[in-house]
């Protein structure tokens, strides 16, 4: 949160210096230009939290060796594309690329998640009138239902984006759920990243709230719900 709320006034300065605002219209609540890559704060806040809070586990890790962070594949996957969901969404911000052109990088992106281990293989259906149990998905279905299902999610946060302080929010209370069962299950290190993700909106919040005196963009909807989908199905 501290991080996040840190470097919001060195954003808003870069942002008003290069011009990258958010002008007013009909269907917009503000009524002047306003800085539009608040997501770089999200993303600044949230990734350095979780990088130190790695360095003290291990640092701490004879004392407490029950919160010790591991990193695997999956984890470090979700690293480095949510950071390739958060550049996608910059260039956008700066460069207003085609919608098509997200939209085959978000694909190909996510792609990439799902072969390091990211995936939805089976959908639970208790009591339902045709199922009883578990339904297990081929690879195919495995890899077409996880792809619509980070794609989706990422851009329902990017659409939510309208209203101030909406899907910063949004993200905020989902991340406090997705914290707890992350801890109940004992996934310390998905519980964690989850944690800073919830800090990075929280810090921006206090800028956001109405009236928003800087926008997250769509570098900061991406990067929520890339984090959200992914995490959401680990927890």
């Amino acid at each position: 949160m501290i991080a996040s709320y840190a470097v919001i006034p060195k954003v808003e300065e870069i942002g008003k210096y290069y011009s990258l605002l958010d002008k007013p219209d009909t269907r917009k609540v503000h009524s002047k230009p306003i800085v539009r890559i608040g997501g770089v704060a999200i993303f600044l806040g949230s990734y350095f939290s979780f990088f130190l809070i790695l360095i003290l586990s291990r640092l701490f890790a004879p004392w407490f060796d029950k919160f010790y962070i591991q990193i695997d594949e999956i984890t470090i996957s979700i690293i480095i594309c949510s950071a390739g969901f958060f550049l996608i969404g910059l260039l956008d911000d700066i460069y207003n690329i085609s919608p098509y052109s997200r939209l085959f990088f978000q694909f190909l992106v996510s792609s990439i998640l799902w072969k390091f281990g990211l995936r939805i293989e089976n959908l639970l259906f208790l009591d339902t009138y045709f199922f009883k149990d578990y339904v297990f998905l081929s690879e195919l279905f495995s890899f077409v239902v996880s792809l619509i299902w980070i794609v989706g999610v990422t851009n329902a946060i990017n659409w939510i984006d309208g209203l101030d302080g909406l899907a910063g929010g949004f993200t905020l209370i989902t991340s406090i759920g997705l914290v707890y069962t992350c801890f109940l299950s004992r996934d310390y290190t998905y519980a964690y990243l989850t944690l800073c993700l919830a800090g990075g909106c929280l810090g921006f919040l206090f800028n956001n709230f109405y009236p928003a005196s800087i926008l997250m963009g769509d570098s900061g909807s991406y990067f929520l719900g890339i984090q959200l989908s992914a995490l959401s199905v680990l927890s």
